[in-house]
Protein backbone atom coordinates (compact mmCIF):
# COMPACT_ATOMS: atom_id res chain seq x y z
CA UNK A 1 0.00 0.00 0.00
CA UNK A 2 1.18 3.79 -0.94
CA UNK A 3 0.30 4.46 2.89
CA UNK A 4 -0.41 1.52 4.73
CA UNK A 5 -1.95 2.18 8.06
CA UNK A 6 -3.46 -0.62 10.51
CA UNK A 7 -6.93 -0.38 10.51
CA UNK A 8 -8.47 -1.69 14.09
CA UNK A 9 -11.93 -2.56 14.12
CA UNK A 10 -14.53 -3.84 16.54
CA UNK A 11 -17.67 -4.31 14.69
CA UNK A 12 -20.55 -5.73 16.46
CA UNK A 13 -23.01 -7.73 14.86
CA UNK A 14 -26.51 -8.72 16.70
CA UNK A 15 -27.05 -11.97 14.57
CA UNK A 16 -30.24 -14.31 14.81
CA UNK A 17 -29.00 -18.01 16.16
CA UNK A 18 -31.04 -21.14 14.93
CA UNK A 19 -32.62 -20.92 18.54
CA UNK A 20 -33.74 -17.56 17.26
CA UNK A 21 -31.80 -15.57 20.23
CA UNK A 22 -29.89 -12.68 19.77
CA UNK A 23 -25.76 -13.38 19.41
CA UNK A 24 -23.46 -10.11 19.54
CA UNK A 25 -20.58 -11.02 17.52
CA UNK A 26 -17.35 -8.95 17.36
CA UNK A 27 -14.96 -8.69 14.27
CA UNK A 28 -11.37 -7.02 14.69
CA UNK A 29 -9.72 -6.71 11.77
CA UNK A 30 -6.15 -4.97 10.63
CA UNK A 31 -4.08 -4.59 7.40
CA UNK A 32 -1.45 -3.24 6.66
CA UNK A 33 0.75 -4.62 9.07
CA UNK A 34 4.03 -5.40 6.90
CA UNK A 35 5.50 -6.96 9.86
CA UNK A 36 6.08 -3.39 12.11
CA UNK A 37 7.00 -5.41 15.20
CA UNK A 38 8.20 -2.82 16.85
CA UNK A 39 6.38 1.20 16.75
CA UNK A 40 7.84 2.97 13.83
CA UNK A 41 10.20 6.18 14.55
CA UNK A 42 9.60 9.33 13.43
CA UNK A 43 6.62 10.69 12.00
CA UNK A 44 5.69 7.35 10.47
CA UNK A 45 4.94 6.08 14.16
CA UNK A 46 2.54 9.38 14.89
CA UNK A 47 -1.20 9.70 14.71
CA UNK A 48 -1.70 13.03 15.77
CA UNK A 49 0.97 13.88 16.80
CA UNK A 50 0.85 10.96 19.17
CA UNK A 51 3.20 8.10 19.30
CA UNK A 52 1.50 4.48 18.64
CA UNK A 53 1.84 1.45 16.65
CA UNK A 54 3.77 -2.16 17.13
CA UNK A 55 2.67 -5.17 17.70
CA UNK A 56 2.72 -5.39 21.31
CA UNK A 57 0.38 -2.19 21.97
CA UNK A 58 -2.13 -3.75 18.79
CA UNK A 59 -1.98 -7.23 20.54
CA UNK A 60 -2.59 -5.39 23.94
CA UNK A 61 -5.46 -3.57 22.63
CA UNK A 62 -6.99 -6.74 21.10
CA UNK A 63 -6.98 -8.70 24.24
CA UNK A 64 -8.86 -5.67 26.05
CA UNK A 65 -11.56 -5.97 23.08
CA UNK A 66 -11.97 -9.53 23.04
CA UNK A 67 -12.31 -9.51 26.77
CA UNK A 68 -15.45 -7.52 26.39
CA UNK A 69 -17.32 -9.84 23.84
CA UNK A 70 -16.41 -14.07 23.75
CA UNK A 71 -17.72 -13.97 20.20
CA UNK A 72 -14.90 -12.40 18.78
CA UNK A 73 -12.46 -12.85 15.60
CA UNK A 74 -9.35 -11.50 14.29
CA UNK A 75 -8.98 -11.02 10.92
CA UNK A 76 -6.87 -9.51 8.41
CA UNK A 77 -7.17 -7.47 4.90
CA UNK A 78 -3.49 -8.35 3.47
CA UNK A 79 0.28 -7.06 3.36
CA UNK A 80 0.70 -8.61 6.97
CA UNK A 81 4.29 -8.99 6.29
CA UNK A 82 6.23 -8.14 3.27
CA UNK A 83 8.42 -5.04 2.88
CA UNK A 84 8.93 -5.54 6.09
CA UNK A 85 11.68 -4.03 8.84
CA UNK A 86 14.94 -5.95 9.47
CA UNK A 87 13.33 -7.67 13.05
CA UNK A 88 11.10 -9.50 10.86
CA UNK A 89 12.41 -9.30 7.33
CA UNK A 90 15.99 -10.48 8.74
CA UNK A 91 13.92 -14.44 9.67
CA UNK A 92 11.87 -14.44 6.76
CA UNK A 93 8.66 -12.93 8.55
CA UNK A 94 8.71 -15.68 10.83
CA UNK A 95 8.89 -13.25 13.90
CA UNK A 96 5.31 -11.76 12.19
CA UNK A 97 4.10 -14.76 11.83
CA UNK A 98 4.76 -15.95 15.53
CA UNK A 99 3.25 -12.58 16.68
CA UNK A 100 0.01 -13.24 14.51
CA UNK A 101 -0.55 -16.88 16.03
CA UNK A 102 -0.13 -15.11 19.47
CA UNK A 103 -2.87 -12.53 19.01
CA UNK A 104 -5.19 -14.81 17.41
CA UNK A 105 -5.54 -13.61 13.89
CA UNK A 106 -7.70 -16.51 12.17
CA UNK A 107 -7.98 -15.10 8.71
CA UNK A 108 -5.63 -13.23 6.39
CA UNK A 109 -6.82 -11.94 2.50
CA UNK A 110 -3.86 -12.17 0.31
CA UNK A 111 -2.14 -8.83 -0.17
CA UNK A 112 0.49 -7.86 -2.68
CA UNK A 113 3.64 -7.90 -0.26
CA UNK A 114 2.85 -11.38 0.55
CA UNK A 115 3.68 -12.31 -2.74
CA UNK A 116 7.01 -10.44 -3.13
CA UNK A 117 8.96 -13.45 -3.05
CA UNK A 118 6.66 -15.40 -5.09
CA UNK A 119 3.82 -18.22 -3.81
CA UNK A 120 6.25 -20.86 -2.96
CA UNK A 121 8.34 -19.13 -0.81
CA UNK A 122 4.96 -18.10 0.74
CA UNK A 123 3.87 -21.27 1.39
CA UNK A 124 7.16 -22.59 3.14
CA UNK A 125 6.79 -19.17 5.25
CA UNK A 126 3.07 -19.88 6.27
CA UNK A 127 4.31 -24.03 7.63
CA UNK A 128 4.01 -22.30 11.51
CA UNK A 129 1.17 -19.96 10.70
CA UNK A 130 -2.26 -20.70 12.76
CA UNK A 131 -4.11 -18.35 10.71
CA UNK A 132 -5.37 -19.10 7.17
CA UNK A 133 -4.90 -17.27 3.42
CA UNK A 134 -7.79 -16.26 1.54
CA UNK A 135 -7.15 -15.97 -2.08
CA UNK A 136 -10.79 -15.68 -4.32
CA UNK A 137 -9.09 -14.04 -7.22
CA UNK A 138 -5.99 -15.42 -7.32
CA UNK A 139 -5.57 -18.20 -9.47
CA UNK A 140 -3.03 -20.53 -10.68
CA UNK A 141 -2.17 -19.96 -14.64
CA UNK A 142 -1.86 -23.52 -15.77
CA UNK A 143 -5.41 -24.51 -14.12
CA UNK A 144 -7.42 -21.04 -13.44
CA UNK A 145 -9.85 -23.50 -11.66
CA UNK A 146 -7.77 -23.57 -8.83
CA UNK A 147 -7.13 -20.65 -6.54
CA UNK A 148 -3.57 -20.51 -4.61
CA UNK A 149 -5.49 -20.05 -1.22
CA UNK A 150 -8.86 -21.12 -0.86
CA UNK A 151 -11.39 -18.31 -1.82
CA UNK A 152 -13.57 -18.53 0.95
CA UNK A 153 -13.88 -19.51 4.54
CA UNK A 154 -16.71 -20.45 7.03
CA UNK A 155 -16.59 -19.73 10.89
CA UNK A 156 -19.53 -20.39 13.75
CA UNK A 157 -18.96 -18.47 16.27
CA UNK A 158 -22.19 -18.43 19.35
CA UNK A 159 -24.10 -20.44 17.02
CA UNK A 160 -24.25 -18.25 13.88
CA UNK A 161 -22.20 -19.16 10.57
CA UNK A 162 -20.09 -16.37 8.73
CA UNK A 163 -18.94 -16.49 5.55
CA UNK A 164 -15.79 -14.84 4.98
CA UNK A 165 -13.96 -14.17 1.29
CA UNK A 166 -10.85 -12.84 0.89
CA UNK A 167 -9.34 -10.80 -2.02
CA UNK A 168 -6.43 -9.01 -3.46
CA UNK A 169 -6.55 -5.99 -6.31
CA UNK A 170 -6.81 -7.46 -9.60
CA UNK A 171 -4.16 -4.87 -10.73
CA UNK A 172 -1.43 -6.92 -8.47
CA UNK A 173 0.56 -7.43 -11.86
CA UNK A 174 1.42 -3.81 -12.42
CA UNK A 175 3.18 -3.58 -8.61
CA UNK A 176 4.30 -7.06 -8.17
CA UNK A 177 7.92 -8.05 -9.76
CA UNK A 178 6.93 -10.15 -12.83
CA UNK A 179 8.82 -13.34 -12.00
CA UNK A 180 7.12 -13.51 -8.48
CA UNK A 181 3.52 -14.31 -9.82
CA UNK A 182 4.10 -15.76 -13.15
CA UNK A 183 2.53 -18.69 -12.70
CA UNK A 184 -0.51 -16.76 -11.21
CA UNK A 185 -3.51 -15.06 -12.81
CA UNK A 186 -5.32 -12.12 -10.96
CA UNK A 187 -9.36 -12.05 -11.60
CA UNK A 188 -11.69 -8.47 -11.72
CA UNK A 189 -12.79 -8.58 -7.37
CA UNK A 190 -16.48 -7.57 -7.88
CA UNK A 191 -17.42 -10.69 -10.36
CA UNK A 192 -15.15 -12.87 -8.16
CA UNK A 193 -16.64 -11.51 -4.98
CA UNK A 194 -20.17 -11.98 -6.72
CA UNK A 195 -19.74 -15.60 -7.36
CA UNK A 196 -17.77 -16.58 -3.85
CA UNK A 197 -21.12 -15.24 -1.84
CA UNK A 198 -23.33 -16.53 -4.22
CA UNK A 199 -21.76 -20.09 -3.27
CA UNK A 200 -21.78 -19.11 0.49
CA UNK A 201 -25.64 -18.68 0.26
CA UNK A 202 -26.22 -22.07 -1.42
CA UNK A 203 -24.68 -23.50 1.68
CA UNK A 204 -27.09 -21.48 3.68
CA UNK A 205 -24.36 -19.12 5.07
CA UNK A 206 -26.64 -15.39 4.45
CA UNK A 207 -24.07 -13.33 6.95
CA UNK A 208 -21.15 -12.54 4.52
CA UNK A 209 -18.00 -10.39 4.95
CA UNK A 210 -15.65 -9.52 2.36
CA UNK A 211 -11.80 -8.96 3.13
CA UNK A 212 -10.02 -6.96 0.42
CA UNK A 213 -6.57 -5.43 -0.16
CA UNK A 214 -7.41 -2.96 -2.66
CA UNK A 215 -6.64 0.88 -2.53
CA UNK A 216 -8.60 3.65 -3.09
CA UNK A 217 -10.65 7.11 -1.67
CA UNK A 218 -13.93 7.90 -0.22
CA UNK A 219 -16.07 10.14 -2.23
CA UNK A 220 -18.61 10.74 0.32
CA UNK A 221 -21.84 12.21 -1.66
CA UNK A 222 -22.90 16.09 -1.31
CA UNK A 223 -25.83 18.31 -1.39
CA UNK A 224 -26.33 20.82 -3.99
CA UNK A 225 -25.07 23.65 -1.30
CA UNK A 226 -21.64 21.20 -0.74
CA UNK A 227 -22.21 20.00 2.54
CA UNK A 228 -22.19 16.19 3.24
CA UNK A 229 -25.30 13.99 2.53
CA UNK A 230 -25.99 12.17 6.05
CA UNK A 231 -25.58 9.22 7.01
CA UNK A 232 -25.31 7.94 3.04
CA UNK A 233 -22.71 4.79 2.63
CA UNK A 234 -19.97 5.31 0.44
CA UNK A 235 -18.04 3.07 -1.59
CA UNK A 236 -15.06 1.14 1.19
CA UNK A 237 -11.28 1.92 1.02
CA UNK A 238 -9.43 -1.06 1.60
CA UNK A 239 -11.75 -2.52 3.96
CA UNK A 240 -12.20 -5.20 6.60
CA UNK A 241 -15.80 -6.17 5.62
CA UNK A 242 -17.56 -5.24 3.32
CA UNK A 243 -21.44 -5.99 2.64
CA UNK A 244 -22.07 -7.82 -0.54
CA UNK A 245 -25.35 -5.76 -0.90
CA UNK A 246 -24.22 -2.76 0.55
CA UNK A 247 -20.60 -1.11 0.33
CA UNK A 248 -20.11 0.81 3.40
CA UNK A 249 -18.00 3.65 4.24
CA UNK A 250 -14.47 3.63 5.88
CA UNK A 251 -11.49 6.48 6.54
CA UNK A 252 -8.35 6.80 4.30
CA UNK A 253 -5.49 5.34 5.70
CA UNK A 254 -2.91 7.14 7.78
CA UNK A 255 0.56 7.40 6.63
CA UNK A 256 2.18 5.42 9.32
CA UNK A 257 2.61 1.67 8.78
CA UNK A 258 0.96 0.91 12.42
CA UNK A 259 -1.52 4.02 12.67
CA UNK A 260 -4.89 2.95 13.33
CA UNK A 261 -7.83 4.19 11.40
CA UNK A 262 -11.45 3.69 12.28
CA UNK A 263 -13.72 1.56 9.89
CA UNK A 264 -16.76 -0.11 9.72
CA UNK A 265 -18.45 -3.54 9.06
CA UNK A 266 -21.74 -5.18 8.45
CA UNK A 267 -23.61 -8.06 7.27
CA UNK A 268 -24.15 -9.20 3.61
CA UNK A 269 -28.23 -8.85 4.48
CA UNK A 270 -28.82 -6.55 6.77
CA UNK A 271 -26.31 -2.73 6.83
CA UNK A 272 -26.23 -0.65 9.66
CA UNK A 273 -24.87 2.36 10.78
CA UNK A 274 -21.72 3.26 12.71
CA UNK A 275 -20.09 5.64 14.48
CA UNK A 276 -16.41 5.37 15.75
CA UNK A 277 -15.56 5.99 19.52
CA UNK A 278 -11.92 7.87 20.25
CA UNK A 279 -9.44 5.77 22.29
CA UNK A 280 -7.29 7.66 24.63
CA UNK A 281 -4.29 5.94 23.57
CA UNK A 282 -4.69 6.23 19.61
CA UNK A 283 -3.11 2.90 19.73
CA UNK A 284 -6.26 1.33 18.53
CA UNK A 285 -9.52 3.15 17.22
CA UNK A 286 -12.83 1.18 17.42
CA UNK A 287 -15.91 1.66 15.85
CA UNK A 288 -19.40 -0.36 16.31
CA UNK A 289 -22.39 -1.39 14.37
CA UNK A 290 -25.30 -3.70 15.49
CA UNK A 291 -27.28 -5.24 12.51
CA UNK A 292 -30.22 -7.57 13.06
CA UNK A 293 -30.37 -10.69 10.53
CA UNK A 294 -33.11 -10.91 8.03
CA UNK A 295 -34.47 -13.73 5.80
CA UNK A 296 -32.61 -14.15 3.30
CA UNK A 297 -33.47 -12.31 -0.05
CA UNK A 298 -34.56 -13.76 -2.83
CA UNK A 299 -32.06 -14.14 -5.72
CA UNK A 300 -34.41 -11.13 -7.46
CA UNK A 301 -33.57 -8.79 -4.72
CA UNK A 302 -29.98 -9.12 -4.60
CA UNK A 303 -27.67 -6.23 -5.36
CA UNK A 304 -23.64 -7.43 -6.58
CA UNK A 305 -20.73 -5.51 -6.00
CA UNK A 306 -19.90 -3.65 -9.45
CA UNK A 307 -16.32 -2.83 -10.27
CA UNK A 308 -17.07 1.35 -9.40
CA UNK A 309 -18.23 0.02 -5.91
CA UNK A 310 -15.42 -0.63 -5.33
CA UNK A 311 -13.81 2.99 -5.77
CA UNK A 312 -10.39 1.83 -6.44
CA UNK A 313 -7.26 3.71 -7.51
CA UNK A 314 -4.18 3.53 -8.91
CA UNK A 315 -1.86 1.92 -6.18
CA UNK A 316 1.47 3.11 -6.10
CA UNK A 317 3.90 -0.24 -4.90
CA UNK A 318 5.40 0.70 -1.08
CA UNK A 319 9.53 0.55 -1.25
CA UNK A 320 10.64 -2.34 0.62
CA UNK A 321 13.81 -1.50 2.71
CA UNK A 322 17.10 -1.36 1.30
CA UNK A 323 19.22 -4.46 0.74
CA UNK A 324 21.64 -4.05 3.39
CA UNK A 325 18.32 -4.00 6.13
CA UNK A 326 16.39 -6.65 4.83
CA UNK A 327 18.79 -9.70 5.47
CA UNK A 328 18.30 -12.98 3.60
CA UNK A 329 15.54 -13.24 0.91
CA UNK A 330 13.33 -16.13 0.53
CA UNK A 331 13.74 -18.06 -3.04
CA UNK A 332 11.23 -17.59 -5.55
Amino acid sequence: MPKPAILALAALLTLTAHAQRNVKIQLLAINDLHGNLEPPSGPAGMVNSTPAGGVEYLATHLARARRTNLHTLVVSSGDLFGASPLLSSLFKDQPTIEAANAFHLDLNALGNHELDHGPAALRTQLRAAKFHFLAANTVLAADPTHTLFPPIAIRSIGGVRIGFIGEILHDAPAIIATNSIKDLRFEEESRVANAAAARLERQGVHTIVLLIHVGGFQRPPRLPDGSLAPSTPTPAKTSAAKSRTSPRSSHPPSSSSSAPTPTTSTTARSPATASPAPDPTAASSRASTSASASPPASPSALRPLTKSSLATSPKTPRKPPSSNATGPRSPG
